[in-house]
């Protein structure tokens, strides 16, 4: 079974979100600043899978409907 360019998207945001996530809370933070710019990029991975998931629903319904 090959997975779809969506499972594929999804996985490596989710994959680079977990990272970073590990990351932080081994402490790779020197300081707040720093803190701030990872939950910033975490945030930001994390809105951009919502993001995609919401086109990619709404392009799979406007092809059921064709």
């Amino acid at each position: 079974m090959s997975t779809s360019f969506e499972e594929l998207y999804d996985r490596k945001l989710k994959e680079e979100m977990e990272r970073h996530a590990e990351d932080l809370a081994m402490g790779s933070a020197d300081d707040y600043p720093a803190y701030r710019e990872k939950v910033g990029y975490i945030k930001g991975m994390l809105f951009a899978s919502d993001i995609f998931q919401e086109i990619a629903t709404r392009a799979r319904k406007e092809n059921l409907d064709d």
